[in-house]
């Protein structure tokens, strides 16, 4: 930070990743207005209702299928569409988790980014946690605050406290 109150930059970074070991840009969480930032909460949460359900229907997982590749195509703007057309749904959702756990340009460090992301795995993933499957891929739901990724509730919607204390 320059020592002032607030610093602010006009130019966006991009951050990348790699498929088929060519790099792509990503969508970048400072590029995210207001508007955007609440649809993709939106749509990450229905695609977190949908995976929290005992059994899906045809018609669920299609809409989940859905849901995911346009939050992924949203992400991937830097990716053309034939390389996008190539990945499964549960690389589409670890596109959509790498993008939800980067953080504001000044703290983009990519080894903390790293660090955050085999964090959230290793937690998701220990000790025989619940996924839900989309097209019959076993994928981690994604929900919460900013979008970020999270377990399914352990309650279904409509159940347990209502939220009164």
């Amino acid at each position: 930070m320059s020592g002032a109150l607030l610093d602010l930059k006009t130019t966006t970074e991009r951050p990348k990743i790699a498929i088929d070991g060519e790099l792509y840009e990503i969508l970048s969480p400072d590029e995210l207005g207001i508007a955007d930032r609440g649809v993709f909460a939106a749509t990450v949460r229905r695609i977190a209702e949908i995976m929290a359900k005992e059994s899906l229907d045809d018609d669920a997982k299609a809409e989940a299928a859905r849901l995911l590749r346009e939050v992924a195509d949203r992400i991937m703007v830097g990716v053309p569409e034939a390389v996008r057309a190539k990945l499964n749904d549960t690389q589409r959702l670890q596109v959509a988790e790498a993008f939800t756990i980067l953080r504001p340009r000044e703290d983009r460090d990519a080894s903390k980014v790293a660090a955050r992301l085999l964090d959230r795995v290793t937690k998701d993933t220990a000790g025989g946690t619940p996924r839900g499957t989309i097209n019959g891929e076993a994928v981690l739901a994604c929900t919460g605050s900013g979008g970020a990724p999270t377990r399914p509730p352990s309650n279904p919607p409509n159940q347990g406290s209502g939220g009164k204390k």
